[in-house]
């Protein structure tokens, strides 16, 4: 077997398990509306944009399109100090997100931190997406 024969042997596709964006508001820049619509077609994703390009609102965006896929609330995990920052960023952009530490959800999107993460069940939730900080 060549070496060219090997890495082919190695090659994999990924599959898509998402779905048409249903909600791309015009808050999101160009670049930001981009990237939202792959993750979303692509069903699971990572998003490494740069720090203070908008991984929030983006983060929240995407996690709105699960939720009318799903019919499940949307999670969304950030560091401690982080979690609650993401509930002033929603407001600012006109969206709803529930600061929860307890395992309760509400329909829509949710933030918790990482430390409380253990108080959740998995089978509760739509989609998932975490915050580096």
């Amino acid at each position: 077997m060549t070496y060219d024969e090997f890495l082919e042997t190695k090659r994999f596709a990924l599959e898509q398990s998402g779905c048409e964006p249903t909600y791309l508001p015009k808050f999101l820049k160009g670049f930001q509306r981009h990237l939202v619509e792959w993750l979303v077609r692509l069903g699971r994703g990572a998003c490494w944009a740069g720090c203070g390009l908008g991984k929030g609102p983006m983060a929240m965006v995407w996690g709105m399109n699960a939720v009318e896929v799903t019919s499940k609330p949307s999670l969304i995990i950030a560091p401690l100090a982080v979690s609650r920052q993401f509930v002033s960023e929603a407001k600012k952009f006109g969206l709803a997100i529930n600061h929860t530490q307890d395992g309760s959800l509400k329909s829509g999107l949710n933030v918790t931190n990482y430390q409380r993460l253990s108080n959740f069940d998995a089978s509760m939730i739509g989609a998932l997406a975490t915050d580096e900080a």
